[in-house]
């Protein structure tokens, strides 16, 4: 059971910065502009600021 527990936070922990891009998105389709490369461009800039950190040994 405890498997179980720790394995559904662990996805809500995951999945909690993705659902503020689906939110953005959604805001955005409202607004008659369709995006859908969101969650790439939200991966490329988790990527860029990762490797910057640790080029400036600033993490």
């Amino acid at each position: 059971m405890d498997f179980f527990v720790n394995f559904f936070v662990a996805a809500v922990l995951a999945g909690t910065p993705i659902l503020f891009g689906i939110v953005g998105e959604i805001i955005n389709e409202k607004a008659g502009h369709l995006n859908l490369g969101v969650e790439g461009m939200m991966s490329i800039g988790a990527v860029a600021g990762f490797v910057v950190g640790y080029w400036t040994d600033n993490l």
